[in-house]
């Protein structure tokens, strides 16, 4: 509570300040000097940024000290001690900007180095501790030393690695399926597993605000600084929501940037598992299909040397006649050697289609040709449609029939069944990859959701203090008093308050509950106590009445007895 009522009290006096200024109802803040208004500010900087010289940090350090020195001058223009234009008080501010762009440069740089310089445990112990070396021919060396792990490495060895190299920690994940392993994809898990380790994860997003403070430097901080100092030092009489357009613009690219992330980031997620797992079928499939073509090779060389080995006389053709057969002499020595060709299978088919298309009519030959889906319009002589059907039947067509929907879905069912086999390890392996794809949708709709709440925080304090700003600053550098027409500064910062309240109560439920809860029991236990206590004392007093009583009688029994013996 002290720490919440110490952060809210610099906003809380600032706002009472500013409407007693614009009321001029004579408070005790009306005339109140801004620099000592801002004590707790003061209060603050100093401990932080006595933190910031414990800890050598040197950047944050020159920020936090431009920054705070750009506020200083900024109350002292408002208390009309520095009479310098705007352009000169906001000069800390210049520098502030300047530290955070150089600072968001270097943690860049660093996170690009650190990225190149990450290899995991494996890759160090194959290529680096156990490199193996080549002769001028390119030949490997057989080194005589063992297979060292980097456990085996003396303190030396792994400062000097360690110094050169960054070993990540890779979380144990489900591997795709390969149908082959080659050194190209030995290299490609090994840039996957270092994109999955903690360390790549934390590079990246020192990497990502880096990129973000570019961002807000380029919109909206230098345009709108620009814009406010043409404002105030030039008296342009411009409405103070079109000199925050760039803010207006910078809360519309990050809500673009919201919307993006909790719509389009878990779709995109899914997809990429689904296009890894095509991948793999697809791989998968054309392996089938070579070694199904190996198969069918091995098969048709298997049926021929068979047929070599039948062996016998084949049918011939008709005996050839060349001119070298004519003797030199002119005479027509004829060689009677001829070359006997074996007939094939397929020839003698070709030739008995052929002979039985010729004998075919012309009105047989047009629909066997339309069966086939060929057009027949072209054709005249009977001769083009015997040559038509002879050149379709041996290419293998067959009559196209209409199937039927049931008929369809069977044949595309097969197909599917063909192409799409998935083995065990392909499906522990897609259900892994589901589950990681699901919660990483999950955190980065997470994220889009705390950015639009940051969002809509920022636009809605914005949007009241412009509100606030064309009320009470129109006329150029005279302030207009609104005698309380307009709203109160303290609606600028009711989300803060809101925020804050809502986080007190958050902080003090469990007290409160645990108060409400409890009472009852004790009181019920106070109550029991209470009887206990009471129904103690009263058998004590009664013990006492009894002892009270007995005693005079113990000593008329004595006495009794003393007698009795005389």
């Amino acid at each position: 509570l002290l720490f919440f009522g110490l952060v809210l009290l610099q906003p809380i006096l600032l706002c009472a300040k500013l409407d007693q200024m614009l009321e001029q109802n004579g408070g005790s803040l009306e005339n109140a000097s801004w620099v000592a208004l801002c004590v707790p500010f003061w209060l603050y900087a100093l401990f932080f940024g006595v933190l910031l010289i414990i800890g050598k940090a040197l950047l944050p350090l020159l920020q936090w000290i431009a920054f705070v020195a750009g506020v200083l001058f900024l109350t002292m223009k408002f208390d009309n001690v520095l009479p310098w234009k705007y352009s000169v008080v906001f000069i800390p501010f210049y520098f502030w900007i300047f530290f955070r762009a150089f600072e968001a440069r270097k943690q860049k740089v660093k996170a690009n180095a650190d990225m190149e310089k990450m290899v995991t445990i494996e890759y160090l112990e194959k290529y680096v501790i156990n490199e193996k070396k080549q002769d001028e021919e390119g030949n490997d060396i057989e080194a005589q030393q063992m297979h060292r792990t980097y456990n085996d490495l003396s303190t030396e060895e792994k400062d000097e690695i360690n110094e050169q190299y960054i070993i990540v920690h890779v979380p144990s994940k489900a591997s795709a399926p390969r149908e082959t392993e080659s050194e190209e994809n030995d290299m490609e898990d090994e840039l996957e597993r270092i994109e999955r380790s903690p360390e790549y994860q934390e590079a990246v997003a020192r990497h990502e605000d880096a990129d973000k403070t570019f961002t807000r430097i380029i919109v909206p901080e230098i345009p709108l600084l620009v814009l406010v100092i043409v404002q105030l030092d030039m008296g342009k009489n411009w409405n103070w929501g079109l000199t925050f357009l760039p803010l207006w613009i910078a809360l519309f690219m990050q809500c673009c940037g919201g919307c993006y992330g909790f719509c389009c980031e878990a779709s995109l997620a899914h997809i990429e598992v689904q296009e890894e797992m095509a991948e793999h079928f697809e791989k998968q499939k054309e392996a089938k299909g070579a070694q199904k073509g190996e198969d069918d090779k091995g098969n048709s060389n298997e049926k021929n040397e068979s047929d070599g080995e039948a062996g016998g006389e084949a049918p011939t053709k008709t005996d050839k006649v060349t001119a070298d057969n004519v003797g030199s002499e002119g005479k027509a020595d004829i060689d009677t050697t001829v070359t006997a060709e074996p007939v094939t299978e397929a020839q003698l088919a070709d030739d008995a289609i052929e002979a039985e298309v010729s004998a075919m009519g012309v009105k047989a030959i047009r629909e066997e040709l339309e069966s086939y889906g060929i057009s027949t319009t072209v054709f005249v002589e009977k001769s083009e449609f015997v040559a038509a059907l002879v050149k379709a039947r041996k290419e293998g067509k067959t009559p196209i029939q209409k199937k039927s929907e049931d008929t369809v879905d069977e044949d595309d069912d097969i197909d599917i069944d063909e192409d799409f086999q998935m083995d065990e390890d392909a499906f522990h392996y897609y259900q892994q990859a589901e589950q990681e794809a699901e919660s990483k949708a999950t955190e980065a709709q997470s994220k889009a959701i705390a950015s639009f709440c940051s969002i809509i925080f920022q636009t809605i304090i914005a949007v009241l203090f412009v509100v606030k700003l064309n009320r009470s600053y129109a006329n150029e550098d005279e302030i207009v008093v609104d005698g309380g027409s307009s709203y109160s500064a303290f609606w600028i910062l009711f989300p803060i308050f809101l925020i804050a309240g809502i986080i007190v109560c958050c902080f003090l439920a469990p007290y409160v509950a645990l108060e409400i809860l409890t009472k009852p029991c004790l009181t019920k236990v106070e109550t029991v106590q209470m009887r206990i206590a009471t129904k103690q004392r009263m058998e004590h007093h009664h013990l006492q009445k009894v002892s009270t009583l007995a005693y005079p009688l113990h000593q008329c029994r004595r006495q009794h007895r003393q007698k009795r013996r005389l």
